[in-house]
């Protein structure tokens, strides 16, 4: 479009007055000090801060907490976990241990006189010990030897 026609658009377009008491208000409103304006218009400015702030608090200081309280779950989640996959791995060990000890012959050496020395078996030990409690155990020995072994 050229400016020609741009002119001859406007041209046909209607007139339109302003509303009456438009110049007056204009006028009085240019003729106010400056500080009414500025004081006006920070109100204005200050009631949209402090409702947007208000909007803030509402929604993101629970948002902040509920993610904190996630957060700390998850934490609390992952310790419970670490604890179990621990008392797991002890148990396998100590259930390790136990099937260990039975296929072993846990025996231990002790010399004797001179003449003899003495093998005793653990386990007969720890067996017969859990027997005679209960009884009156004075009477028992409380081991038996495994075997006999002439000392050297």
């Amino acid at each position: 479009m050229d400016k020609e026609t741009i002119r001859k658009a406007l041209r046909n377009l209607p007139r339109v007055e302003a509303r009456d008491g438009f110049r007056r208000r204009v006028l009085a409103r240019l003729a106010e000090p400056e500080g009414n304006r500025f004081f006006a218009m920070m109100t204005t400015r200050w009631r949209f801060v402090s409702v947007v702030a208000a909007v803030l608090l509402v929604v993101v200081v629970p948002l902040s907490m509920r993610s904190r309280t996630i957060r700390e779950n998850r934490l609390a989640r992952q310790r419970v976990q670490a604890l179990r996959n621990e008392y797991q791995s002890l148990e396998q060990e100590l259930l390790d241990l136990q099937r260990m000890a039975l296929r072993s012959r846990p025996l231990v050496g002790v010399e004797g006189d001179g003449e003899y020395d003495f093998l005793i078996d653990l386990r007969n030990l720890y067996a017969r010990s859990q027997t005679t409690r209960t009884g009156n155990d004075l009477d028992t020995p409380p081991a038996v030897p495994a075997s006999y072994r002439p000392g050297q």
